[in-house]
């Protein structure tokens, strides 16, 4: 299972890069159905199987808020911190995307709380934040949120 989970793991974050392109096809529905299609293979109960259901709807809908500086997300925090309009205001960056990690993240608790998940919970968020705030190179910035988003295969 662990090399699976590598496998998954890699390949959610290059259809989250191959998305950034402006295909966004790859990152919503790719992402979600990777993730929901692997853990109903992983499930062995019924219930087990509606709940990676539900997880892949849940994580397609959330794939929906997006920080472009033209969302409406970016414009939010745009308006709380007075600047940044332009993408290059490094707290508006973060908080865009620390805002889209705690989203992206949240469906995950479909399968309920524990510690490991809530502590995965906040550090990917902050990952995500980070990432995309930092990361000047696009295939960098794209790879690592992807990596980030895809590493909830081994908490779920």
């Amino acid at each position: 299972m662990f090399w699976i989970k590598i496998a998954i793991n890699l390949t959610v974050s290059a259809l989250w890069r191959i998305g950034g392109n402006g295909d966004s096809r790859w990152r919503s529905p790719g992402v979600p159905l990777i993730l929901s299609i692997f853990k109903v293979l992983e499930e062995e109960e019924g219930r087990g199987k509606i709940k990676s259901l539900v997880f892949g709807l849940a994580i397609f809908g959330v794939l929906t808020i997006s920080y472009g500086i033209t969302a409406p997300l970016h414009k939010f925090w745009v308006k709380r911190f007075g600047r940044g309009e332009d993408g290059n205001v490094w707290i508006v960056e973060f908080m865009t995307r620390w805002t889209c990690g705690l989203a992206w993240m949240s469906p995950m608790f479909i399968y309920g709380f524990n510690l490991e998940r809530v502590l995965y919970y906040i550090v990917s968020s902050i990952a995500i934040g980070l990432i995309g705030a930092t990361a000047k190179n696009v295939w960098v910035s794209e790879l690592g949120v992807g990596a980030v988003v895809g590493g909830q295969v081994w908490v779920i």
